[in-house]
This record gives structure tokens, sequence and C-alpha cells, in this order.
């Protein structure tokens, strides 16, 4: 992965209570709504897929925040904090860390300690 890029991931929920991920999406944000290398362009795919299934249904949005950058609004570098439902599906855009830049080592674990009672 380039590091010049904002890449990252949809995670979804799906209505049946199942969580996958997406991704990598070269950018946040939408160059071109048309690009499918953006995480919010596969999002609008996904919200329209659902709406002819669902046509009743309406689209809720938790977060909708973009934060505009040197690039612009929809530029490689925007900010993007996205995250709805429709139809009990909910999706949402997670940043994609490069190995490159990230220190694993010193990320915080977090555990379940539920699971070793």
């Amino acid at each position: 992965m380039e590091i010049t890029k904002n890449y990252s991931y949809v995670h979804v929920t799906s209505s049946a209570g199942e969580s996958y991920d997406v991704g990598p999406f070269e950018v946040s944000g939408a160059l071109r709504f048309s690009d499918s290398d953006a995480a919010i362009d596969w999002i609008y795919k996904q919200i329209g897929l659902i709406k002819i299934q669902h046509p009743d249904a309406s689209l809720i949005k938790h977060r909708w925040k973009y934060s505009q950058k040197s690039g612009g609004i929809f530029g490689e570098d925007a900010v993007v904090d996205i995250k709805v439902e429709i139809a009990e599906f909910f999706f949402e855009i997670h940043p994609l860390k490069t190995p490159k830049y990230a220190n694993v080592i010193d990320e915080l674990i977090e555990r379940d300690e539920s699971k070793n009672a």
C-alpha cells in the first residue's frame, strides 16, 4: 500500500447479526462517486441495492461527517467519519493503518475477561 493515501475499510453488520469487513479502499472519501476505490462509494452502492429490496427503508445517519484537509472535502487526505444504518444493515468506515507507520507492539490489547472465567 502507498503511504500517501488514506486507506480504509468498511465494517458491515448485517440484519442477521453477522459482521464482516470489506476493503481495503484507497480512500475514505469520494474522489468521484463512480470510482470504486473509495469506501463511501461502496456504501452508496450497498444502500442503493438495499433500497431496491426494501424501498420503504429509511437511511439513518448515526455519524456522517467529513473533515476537509488540503486535498479538499473529497481529496485523498480527507477524513471521513461515517456510520449509517438501513434496513437493519450497519456500515461504518474505519481508517486502515499501514504497518510501515504503526508500531503494533505498542498497540493496546483488549481482552474479553468473560471468556477466561
